[in-house]
């Protein structure tokens, strides 16, 4: 049997999370979980596609079809009065970092399984770049 199809619904729920770029506690609260049921959720799905990383499983698990990377949140939709100041520069820094985000998965999707491992370092660079834009979000 093929590992990428013996998913749980919540592994794939969990990992299509993640693919959003947002940290595990985030991720749990929208799940409506524990920070380590995410966890839990994360590990179990990484070791049932071989993947030795979170970004590594998010790549394999979009690849195969398993999760879809296409429907990702829209962020170009933004609030009139959040165009000024600081909070339309964290807009502009969140939009540009989900389309590279997209531009990624989509690169992830055609490629050779055995390229895979060169996608690693940019999605956790802009799953970093979405965190700290959250963190500094919600201090507004």
């Amino acid at each position: 049997m093929n590992a990428v199809h013996s998913l749980s619904p919540r592994e794939r729920q969990a990992l299509s999370v993640m693919a959003t770029g947002v940290q595990f506690k985030v991720g749990a609260r929208q799940l409506g979980v524990s920070y380590w049921t995410m966890k839990d959720h994360i590990a179990s799905a990484r070791k049932k596609l071989g993947a030795r990383t979170t970004a590594q499983a998010v790549a394999v698990a979009a690849r195969t079809g398993e999760i879809d990377m296409r429907p990702l949140p829209d962020l170009t939709n933004v609030d009139a009065m959040a165009a000024k100041g600081r909070r339309s520069a964290l807009m502009t820094a969140r939009n540009e970092a989900a389309e590279e985000l997209r531009n990624v998965m989509v690169a992830v999707q055609s490629a050779d399984p055995a390229t895979l491992a060169e996608f690693e370092k940019p999605l956790y660079d802009i799953a970093a770049r979405l965190g700290e834009i959250a963190k500094l979000w919600e201090k507004l």
